[in-house]
């Protein structure tokens, strides 16, 4: 079994706010994207959305030490603070492989 750790956050955002929290996305996919313990991190928009309200972070990292580590950097920090006014929802799965 793998030790990599998946993370699916599935985001609904208010109506409106798109355009305001992609520069808020395009910085923490860029700092993510540099740490040591990510193997992949990007942001996804739901292509059958026509309002521009949903959006899902993918997230692979090395293990749970690396996860652990990012929490704790100033660009994660910075996003969730900057990033949750925007949101109407959000949920958060931490998924590992079984096969």
């Amino acid at each position: 079994m793998k030790e990599q750790i998946k993370i699916v956050a599935e985001f609904t955002l208010k109506k409106g706010t798109a355009d305001k929290i992609k520069p808020i996305f395009a910085a923490v996919v860029k700092g993510s994207q540099a740490e040591d313990g990510c193997v992949y991190y990007n942001i996804h928009k739901d292509i059958n959305d026509t309002t521009d309200t949903k959006y899902v972070m993918i997230e692979t990292w090395k293990n749970q030490e690396a996860i652990n580590k990012h929490n704790l950097t100033p660009h994660f920090k910075t996003f969730i603070q900057e990033s949750e006014p925007y949101f109407e929802s959000t949920r958060v799965l931490l998924l590992k492989e079984i096969y």
